[in-house]
């Protein structure tokens, strides 16, 4: 047991797992050597084994506490946090004072959205061993989560000073410094930690969006291209082709692949003109939703729909393969890169007659389409959502028509605006605003304004050339450092800093539309 013990700590996994395989075959109730044989298929990600033999190990032996944590470690491993949680909790019913084991709590109830109990352990964890450094470190994750800057970047620095080489520690503070807009700062933690982890990609994509934040497009671009590295939180399209670093293409044909969430589809999108003046024949994969609003904007490219695995009949013929997101190294190296047109997708223009029909029937005065946050409500992009609940000057502004571009079920939250406010905030049930992109892309270009947290709402408003006005917060590496969205000159930033709140940036934008519907019913 012990040279199993010395194998696994000098990351030796094979030779423990044989050595333990060959006790646990001698003595079948061996509880030892099944719960390190699921520690080591742990190690190696091979999760189901690692719970069945953690499991098996605690049916023999149900008051090890170190076997539950393994357990609980294994779960989180896998994503199981829920259950992560209930074993880490059995563990501490056996041991209350083991800060390991409370710091791991910590880990996974963070990690679930439980954000006040991770606190309350992770600070016991601290009380025993001010020494956990991993404590300190995701206690100013959990700081992080709910914006609490200063207290998040105190606790990774203490994390750095009881571990210097720390390098996961360097990378969030590295990412609380940029939140808070002091990008040298940050610049620097995140070179300390690829100085000390070199080959980690989510540190060095983190870097690379830092980078193109202050307008370093070269070096950025290079640094962002490790998003697809383990870890970084990309996943890449597995296809044989050769990459496509710059060269000349002319006479080829290239498979442009779409990657990351609709938002970034179609802001990436607007980089395939910018390709197709250098290719012959430019293959595009988007999510399905897309295909009918790309094949229109972009008629002189081959469109297919994304499928897991790829049909075969994409792969027809490709000389070369890249990454949507990878085109801006060659198409965007400076801020006068970027295309001054308003708007690079094109809606289908019978669908918007009919729509600006329905609009008009609404009454005089401005249509403007609204959406007040994503459907995904942990980090920092709730931190850049509101709740309806606050839209009440906007609501209040007189001359305006509101129009519902809230994607996913909000029925209960606009019933309460209605009732808060008395206002008429009008839907289309019949349109699918989740799923049919080309119809909403049809009602969204009717529209005289919209207003939007920073969604696929927006990105899809500003692509189609109309007037947006985008509510978010922190900053956002595809700005360039410029204040403005260069990608979509129809779009206006409405940026909460850390020291606003959002009924600051609320009245602001309702004086702007008060502004706007003014002057709309002058010149009627």
């Amino acid at each position: 047991m012990t040279q199993a013990l010395r194998e696994i700590q000098t990351g030796r996994f094979a030779e423990a797992e044989q050595l333990l395989r060959t006790l646990a075959a001698a003595d079948p109730r061996n509880a030892n050597a099944l719960n390190l044989l699921g520690v080591v298929a742990c190690h190696t990600q091979q999760y189901d084994t690692a719970i069945d033999m953690l499991q098996r190990a605690i049916k023999i032996d149900q008051k090890t506490p170190s076997f539950h944590n393994n357990l609980g470690l294994t779960l989180m491993g896998c994503g199981k946090y829920e259950g992560a949680i209930a074993a880490f909790r059995h563990a501490l019913a056996l041991r209350s004072d083991n800060s390991e084991t409370l710091c791991n709590l910590g880990i996974a109830l963070h990690a679930f959205g439980h954000f006040d109990q991770a606190t309350v352990s992770l600070r016991r964890a601290i009380a025993l061993d001010p020494g956990n450094f991993k404590a300190h470190n995701t206690l100013g994750g959990v700081f992080a989560a709910e914006n609490r800057s200063d207290e998040a970047i105190a606790c990774y620095r203490r994390a750095i000073e009881l571990k210097p080489n720390f390098a996961s520690a360097h990378n969030n503070l590295a990412v609380a410094l940029t939140e808070c807009g002091k990008f040298d700062e940050a610049i620097a933690c995140y070179r300390r930690a690829i100085e000390i982890d070199p080959a980690n990609a989510k540190f060095r994509s983190n870097h690379g969006s830092t980078l193109l934040l202050v307008g370093a497009f070269d070096h950025g671009w290079q640094e962002y291209e490790y998003r697809f590295g383990p870890g970084a939180g990309y996943a890449r399209r597995v296809f044989p082709q050769r990459y496509w670093e710059g060269q000349n293409i002319g006479g080829h044909r290239v498979l442009v692949w779409m990657e990351q969430g609709i938002g970034d589809e179609l802001l990436f999108a607007s980089m395939l003109p910018d390709l197709l003046q250098r290719s012959a024949t430019v293959v595009v994969e988007c999510a399905p939703k897309l295909l009918a609003l790309f094949k229109r904007s972009f008629p002189d490219a081959l469109m297919v729909a994304r499928t897991d695995p790829p049909d075969p009949r994409t792969l027809l013929d490709i000389d070369y393969q890249v990454a949507a997101g990878s085109l801006g190294r060659f198409f965007r190296s400076t801020l006068e890169s970027f295309p001054s047109k308003h708007g690079y997708l094109t809606a289908h223009m019978g669908r918007v007659a009919y729509w600006r029909q329905r609009l008009d029937k609404l009454g005089t005065g401005l249509k403007v389409g609204f959406s007040w946050r994503s459907n995904n409500l942990f980090g920092i992009r709730a931190q850049s959502c509101t709740r309806i609940e606050q839209w009440g000057p906007i609501f209040a502004v007189n001359g305006v028509h509101f129009v519902s571009l809230q994607y996913d079920e909000c029925t209960e939250e606009l019933a309460r605006g209605r009732a808060q406010f008395g206002v008429s905030l009008h839907t289309f049930p019949e349109v699918d605003l989740f799923d049919d992109i080309d119809e909403a892309a049809a009602l969204t270009k009717a529209l005289d304004l919209v207003i939007s947290a920073p969604t696929a709402v927006s990105v899809l408003s500003g692509a189609l050339g109309v007037e947006t006005w985008q509510m978010s917060y922190g900053p956002d590496w595809k700005t360039f450092g410029s204040g403005r969205d260069p990608w979509h000159p129809s779009i206006t930033r409405f940026e909460r800093s850390p020291n606003q709140t959002w009924e600051e940036i609320i009245e602001g934008v309702a004086r702007c539309l008060k502004h706007a519907s003014t002057n709309n019913t002058n010149t009627q």
